[in-house]
């Protein structure tokens, strides 16, 4: 995000660290919720490519990582004085930024997690190299699943994975974007389970 910001104060802004540590300016960041509860203080804080002198200005695009759910938000900008205070702690105006962030579906994921929870006996019992497994599944990620064509990217599907194929008794659960990826391999965690005789 472009920003102009400019020092309306009679000190000079530092770029960089004095020769005792600290005192260093920067740009930063507060998180808040549409209804303007923090949720994170500094959320980002950038240093500035410059000295700003009283009167000065400088030009910066801010880069800050977006909240992980998707939602409304406030990004109340600040300025810190580092070790010091921020500046809005003195007295200093903020600026406050409305965010809605959308998180994509599973064609173009952000983060995939799944809650699978098996529904009646469990495990299964194996009879004539077949057996039927009732599951629960909740998204508790941030990226809706698509509900279409076997073959078409993103479809969102559960697989079966034999852990030892040698076995063929121990296996894992998990959910798969079809051309895209396991969800295991965004940090879900699949269902494991061996069969009963």
């Amino acid at each position: 995000m472009p920003l102009n910001l400019t020092n309306m104060g009679d000190t000079l802004w530092l770029a960089a660290e004095d020769h005792v540590g600290g005192g260093y300016v920067s740009l930063g960041g507060h998180l808040h919720d549409a209804a303007g509860r923090p949720l994170h203080v500094g959320h980002f804080t950038q240093r500035l490519p410059s000295d700003v002198p009283p009167g000065g200005a400088v030009a910066v695009v801010a880069t800050f990582g977006l909240p992980e759910a998707a939602g409304r938000f406030v990004l109340r900008l600040d300025m810190v004085d580092d070790r010091i205070a921020w500046f809005s702690q003195v007295g200093s105006p903020t600026t406050d930024l409305e965010m809605a962030v959308v998180w994509s579906d599973s064609r173009d994921p952000h983060r995939f997690e799944a809650r699978i929870e098996p529904v009646g006996t469990f495990p299964p019992p194996a009879g004539n190299d077949a057996f039927a497994l009732h599951l629960r599944l909740t998204n508790v990620g941030d990226t809706t699943w698509l509900n279409a064509p076997v073959d078409e990217r993103g479809t969102v599907r559960v697989g079966l994975q034999c852990l030892r194929p040698d076995a063929g008794r121990s296996f894992a659960v998990d959910l798969v974007a079809e051309q895209i990826c396991w969800f295991a391999h965004h940090g879900s965690r699949p269902l494991t389970f061996v069969l009963r005789a």
